[in-house]
């Protein structure tokens, strides 16, 4: 089964009565957060009256995937903790799950929406390329214009110059990312 995108109404949402003790059980014990994150975190978790909010959905499992939507060394996570003004946002590996803490069940959604956002982005690239490269790869051939003609193969109503720049924008992503 392909990954789906998660719906907005899907989202997973529950009270978090002790979200130190919980974002500890998924962190060794807050020891793979960086410090200046951590005593941020505890900060804001420590002025928040009452419980706090938590949610999650699943990741795609693809983790060259999942390495765009994070950024490098989770930039990606922690400028959208930040903007959305939540405790964390966290990628579990092996569950493939996003999981999210926040103070209100609105700032947690704000959180979620956002990294969703990149989830579609980057899954809506694949599923243009990804079923390209594979047919290309099985035919051994990884030249433009063949990998331009197969991405019109697998998505119908796809022109030669909307193939191409499509191409070319994934191209143009993996190379800054690398750099």
């Amino acid at each position: 089964m392909s990954y789906q995108v998660p719906a907005k109404s899907d989202y997973y949402y529950d009270e978090s009565t002790n979200p130190i003790e919980e974002i500890c059980k998924y962190t060794d014990n807050l020891e793979w957060i960086p410090a200046e994150l951590r005593y941020q975190m505890l900060s804001e978790i420590c002025r928040q009256k009452g419980s706090s909010v938590y949610g999650h959905y699943d990741a795609p499992p693809n983790k060259h995937i999942v390495a765009q939507i994070n950024g490098e060394c989770g930039y990606f996570l922690k400028k959208t903790t930040a903007a959305a003004n939540i405790y964390l946002i966290w990628y579990h590996p092996s569950k493939d799950r996003y999981m999210f803490w926040g103070p209100t069940e609105r700032t947690v959604r704000d959180a979620m929406n956002r990294i969703r956002g990149r989830i579609v982005k980057y899954v809506d690239e694949m599923d243009y390329v990804e079923p390209a490269l594979k047919e290309a790869q099985a035919e051994q051939d990884f030249g433009t214009n063949k990998t331009i003609q197969i991405m019109m193969k697998h998505n119908p109503g796809m022109n030669e110059e909307q193939a191409e720049n499509k191409l070319n924008e994934m191209v143009a992503s993996v190379v800054v990312d690398y750099y």
